[in-house]
Order: C-alpha cells, then structure tokens, then sequence
C-alpha cells in the first residue's frame, strides 16, 4: 500500500470521524455553545493527529532517520 492510498484512506477516516461528531453533538441537544468544544475535543484530537500523518505521509519523508546535524542544537 503506498502513501497516496493510506493518505486516501485517512481522508475518508477523517470524513467519518467529522460526521460520527456531529451526530454526537446532535445526539446531546441542547448543547451549550460554550461545551460544544469540550464535547467535541476527542474528535479534534484524531483529527489533529490524521492531520499530521497525511502531512508526514504527503511530504514524503516517512520513516527516514534525521541526520545528525539536524538533531544538534
């Protein structure tokens, strides 16, 4: 499976996870706007963490050992 199809397939996972959470917002109506982030956080963490692996997996660098110069500070 190359990168182009896991990234595919991460695209679709997040789309599932955007729909699973308003059905969860919807499903605790009423819903205070000012919980609506609290309710939503651990939809936003997968998707943040979806975020950055199709990033990681479209730049092309995956899996690739830094070099040392790189690691120095």
């Amino acid at each position: 499976m190359g990168n182009i199809e896991i990234v595919s397939d991460l695209t679709a996972i997040k789309k599932q996870i955007a729909e699973l959470g308003m059905k969860y917002v919807e499903n605790q109506m009423p819903v205070s706007l000012s919980d609506v982030g609290l309710t939503l956080r651990p939809f936003t963490s997968i998707d943040t963490s979806i975020d950055q692996a199709i990033k990681k997996l479209s730049s092309g660098n995956v899996g690739l050992i830094p070099k040392s110069s790189t690691l120095k500070s």
